[in-house]
């Protein structure tokens, strides 16, 4: 029998998405098969250091629960630092000792540093590899601005949108209504899970939209707003991909929000397929599979759509979708007949196919 890999979770972070990285972390840990892998919790705390955690399971159940306080944790874990190597090694600061090595990394780091490039380029001159979309396609992605441009580009259906820099002029509130209508959204142009997203309906609101998103942002999107259905669906591949099934966002609040998305669980329910027929599910399975490519996404992404009438608009992807029990991603794919423990097998099994083809590419370059 094989020896298991040494899986490394590295989960946590900088970023307003703190909370939800612990929650997908726990939910990965309890479904992994221990024969296969063996788990190496990594937390980033909110100043940027590394953390080798011990106990790991009950230590990431202790930080979901309600009412926990990330900055309260008790920092006794072993500070640590990843040497580039294959497999990596993970260091303690303290002793200087080996403390293990990294066969693959299972990035779990939400919002910023974590998905939007940061984090994989770290990973990549470590020489080591790791679940999910590369630099690029994470940073074009998680720029809504620029991600909205390309799928344009493409040809693909995209709600209309303007982009400011903030810094160097901030549009009026008749500006963005005459490009876009009365109905439309203010967001940081980087972030995730809707954090600092406001839907604006009257031009009182305008002033408040602008202050919030501008405080996770200088770059402020304005986009379109549709009052319409909400449909998502997940993709995972390397060079070919496969889509999962649809599901359904049903939200009573004004729009998908972080409380919505997370913990209000009353507002909000996740509908597995969607109440769709055939033709618009395989409309929505070949759009996400041409914004996958479109964009070079590796590993996974979810693609995010709405519908009004007969008529698709993608909204956004998400390299890094929320794993979490309640998150809708594993739900498409349990739905598509797909385990969370055998879609993590897969996700771990492409980054290593991934890895090995870019180390095959970089011996045929040198030989030149």
């Amino acid at each position: 029998m094989a020896k298991p890999l040494k899986l490394a979770i590295i989960y946590g972070g900088q970023s307003t998405e703190h909370a939800v990285s612990i929650e997908s972390a726990l939910n990965l840990v309890q479904s992994l098969d221990t024969q296969k892998y063996t788990p190496l919790l990594i937390r980033i705390n909110e100043s940027g250091s590394w953390h080798l955690q011990t106990n790991s399971q009950p230590a990431l159940q202790q930080a979901a629960l309600p009412g926990f306080i990330p900055t309260l944790w008790p920092e006794h874990a072993p500070a640590i630092a990843l040497l580039p190597d294959y497999p990596g090694q993970l260091i303690n600061l303290h002793t200087t000792r080996i403390e293990s090595e990294i066969d693959v990394v299972f990035p779990l780091v939400h919002g910023r540093t974590g998905e939007d490039g940061s984090l994989q380029g770290f990973l990549n001159m470590a020489n080591v590899p790791y679940v999910g979309c590369d630099v690029m396609s994470s940073s074009i992605i998680m720029d809504k601005d620029i991600s909205k441009r390309l799928l344009k580009e493409a040809g693909l259906p995209v709600v209309d949108h303007l982009a400011f820099n903030t810094l160097r002029y901030s549009p009026t509130y008749d500006e963005i209504v005459d490009a876009l209508g009365d109905y439309f959204f203010v967001k940081p142009a980087n972030s995730g899970s809707s954090i600092g997203i406001s839907a604006v309906t009257r031009k009182s609101e305008f002033r408040h939209a602008m202050h919030l998103a501008q405080h996770f942002d200088h770059k402020v999107v304005f986009e379109q707003g549709i009052r319409g259905r909400e449909l998502e669906c997940g993709v995972v591949g390397n060079h070919t991909c496969w889509t999962s099934a649809v599901g359904e966002v049903l939200c009573s609040k004004p729009f998908y929000d972080y409380e919505a998305k997370y913990w209000d669980t009353e507002s909000t329910h996740l509908r597995v397929p969607a109440d769709i027929d055939k033709r618009m599910t395989e409309q929505v399975q070949y759009l996400s599979e041409r914004a996958f490519q479109a964009l070079d996404c590796q590993g996974m992404a979810r693609v995010d759509f709405f519908l009004k009438g007969d008529q698709l608009w993608i909204n956004e992807l998400n390299t890094l979708p929320g794993l979490t029990s309640t998150s809708l991603f594993p739900k498409l794919w349990e739905h598509s007949g797909i385990a969370f423990s055998e879609l993590c097998d897969k996700l771990i099994e492409l980054a290593i196919q991934g890895h090995q083809q870019k180390q095959t590419l970089k011996t045929t370059l040198d030989c030149f």
